[in-house]
């Protein structure tokens, strides 16, 4: 799931990239909607820089995560059946699965900071990315604990 984003993504910010940097400024208006009703993406020389720098970045992150499925956390889960008492109740075990899940959003959260085009919608981003990252930081401190 997660590399094949990452190059839906990749695939997805060259178009960007390529248009700002031949001059153009990218606007997109959600559901022909403007502002103040609707949601505006903009894209204009820095915030395809930066968007460049987090696909780059995010792929590498996604892919080192795939190849390393350590890297992305452990997760406690009951290994003992409700007969048997002589197996302990809990083990750690790799690969955390909400690992993609938030890994995902807090990468859709950034995206969407760098292309916002009002104040509103970069504050929905700017929350996206708080609390996933808060909630993957959460997860590798209590696996990184435990090891």
């Amino acid at each position: 799931m997660g590399p094949l984003t990452a190059l839906g993504i990749a695939v997805f910010t060259v178009p960007v990239v390529t248009a700002v940097s031949g001059g153009h400024t990218v606007e997109l208006a959600l559901s022909d909607f403007r502002a103040p009703l609707g949601i505006m993406l903009r894209a204009d020389g820095l915030s395809a820089l930066f968007l460049c720098l987090a696909t780059i970045v995010g792929s590498i992150v996604t892919l080192y995560a795939a190849l390393l499925p350590k890297a992305t956390g452990t997760q406690l889960v009951s290994t003992r059946p409700l007969t048997d008492e002589t197996l302990p109740p809990t083990r750690w075990q790799s690969a955390q699965p909400a690992f993609w899940r938030l890994w995902l959003a807090c990468w859709a959260g950034l995206n969407v900071v760098f292309v916002s085009g009002d104040l509103f919608n970069t504050y929905v981003g700017l929350e996206l990315v708080g609390l996933r990252a808060v909630a993957l930081g959460d997860r590798r401190r209590v696996a990184g604990d435990q090891e």
